[in-house]
């Protein structure tokens, strides 16, 4: 059986029952069973439900586009009888046990462009996969987001921070507990302790643009190892100190004496430390001499000197000076 219509004419209408025209709704009001198909070339205009098949078997295929109802609260409901789930594509089949009509089972790919929300909880059974460059926001006004960036020398995945510029790496029981951290300047990570009621437990890591920094909340810094600290081996006559030297090993063992010139106090940060020792073994026939630049002093004096064999020297400054410990 075949239906066709365009326009308002009907060309052929085949084992249709009780098809009568409703002079209310001005259209075609169809009643009983249709055991064929129903082609519309024209608009099809239905002010009312759909009910579509008796039987598992019943398919519905819809080739062109359906438009739901118009106005502020519109929407366009599909919904199968209780105890059956809505399914897109013809490949797959549910491996979560969907049984509800309120459950959408989509077997290819689903493509959205525009906002996704989820108001509940999201799984993923298989994993999720992010493109490269595009960004997994949080929070309102994408406080916060991570990406896998490939315009990076070395790809790398990113975390961005947004105006508090913290992270706080906690316990999953503390989430939601205020510690009370300030908005800082630079990207910030916490980590925090295990006990929430104390919110000053906590290691803070930042570099503040000149210098890293490692900072303890409450109690001291543990090292249960061994301290590796960069050395630079000094052969020469004259060295001057770098601002990530710290042990200034002097090898230096044909006649002359050695100079070495400290940076500037006031350049670096107050607690940077320097220890210099006579590797060579002969500071009592050839002098280290220890000098600072411009007007600034080391125990209140322009210099000071290494003279022993195997001897060693410690200073540290205060943003100021330099001073002997």
């Amino acid at each position: 059986m075949a239906l066709a219509r365009t326009g308002d004419t009907i060309y052929s209408i085949q084992q249709i029952l009780n098809a009568v025209y409703d002079s209310t709704t001005n259209g075609l009001k169809i009643s009983g069973s249709v055991t064929g198909d129903l082609t519309v070339t024209g608009d099809l205009t239905v002010q009312g439900d759909i009910n579509f098949g008796d039987a598992a078997t019943d398919d519905l295929s819809i080739s062109g586009f359906i438009s739901g109802r118009t106005g502020a609260t519109a929407s366009l409901d599909i919904i199968p009888d209780a105890g059956i789930f809505l399914r897109i594509g013809d490949a797959g089949a549910t491996s979560r046990g969907l049984n509800t009509n309120d459950d959408l089972f989509v077997s290819g790919v689903l493509e959205v462009d525009g906002f996704l929300y989820a108001d509940s909880t999201l799984i993923c059974g298989a994993g999720a996969t992010m493109l490269d460059n595009n960004r997994f926001s949080f929070g309102t006004g994408t406080d916060a987001v991570i990406e896998w960036d490939t315009v990076q020398t070395n790809h790398a995945w990113m975390f961005g921070m947004g105006a508090s510029n913290t992270m706080i790496i906690c316990e999953k029981t503390d989430i939601n507990t205020n510690f009370g951290h300030a908005v800082y300047t630079d990207p910030t990570i916490v980590l925090q302790s295990g006990d929430a009621t104390t919110p000053a437990q906590y290691i803070r890591m930042f570099h503040d643009q000149s210098n890293g920094n490692l900072e303890v909340g409450a109690g001291s810094l543990n090292l249960n190892t061994g301290l590796i600290c960069n050395t630079t081996t000094v052969s020469a006559a004259t060295y001057t100190a770098l601002a990530d030297d710290y042990l200034l090993n002097v090898t230096r063992t044909s006649a002359g004496v050695c100079t070495i010139t400290l940076p500037s106090a006031q350049a670096l940060f107050a607690g940077k430390m320097y220890k210099i020792k006579d590797a060579a073994g002969n500071a009592a026939a050839f002098n280290i001499t220890i000098a600072t630049e411009g007007a600034e002093t080391i125990d209140g004096a322009a210099t000071q000197t290494i003279s022993g064999n195997y001897d060693a020297l410690s200073v540290y400054a205060d943003g100021t000076n330099w001073f002997i410990y």
